[in-house]
């Protein structure tokens, strides 16, 4: 099967120097098996309610990995943006990253 292509974002990156070191040995195994497309059921993706396309995968039963799927002309891309408590509700909403978008339109003739 083929790897996803997942982007890791800097706010990711800071919140998982926040949390314990075994958190972040086990969210750095965990998000290995997710880029590898291993222990798919294990992961359980879920996307949240309230949150515009905010999709959560389980790193242990109190900490998820929150991330956004995205298209580019390659195809899909997951954008990891958020690393810590399953309810981090409020932290995840002033994190979640503004996708640019770039439309082009031909001119017609």
């Amino acid at each position: 099967m083929q790897q996803r292509r997942v982007e890791i974002l800097p706010s990711f990156t800071a919140a998982l120097r926040e949390l314990p070191p075994d958190i972040q040995r086990r969210t750095e195994d965990v998000v290995v098996h997710f880029v590898e497309r291993t222990a798919e059921n294990a992961l359980r993706p879920e996307l949240k309610n309230g949150f515009d396309g905010v999709w959560t995968f389980r790193i242990t039963n109190r900490y998820r990995a929150f991330y956004l799927k995205d298209r580019d002309p390659e195809g899909a891309i997951f954008r990891l943006f958020h690393v810590g408590h399953h309810d981090d509700y409020r932290v995840i909403k002033n994190r979640i990253p503004r996708m640019q978008v770039t439309v082009t339109m031909n001119k017609r003739k």
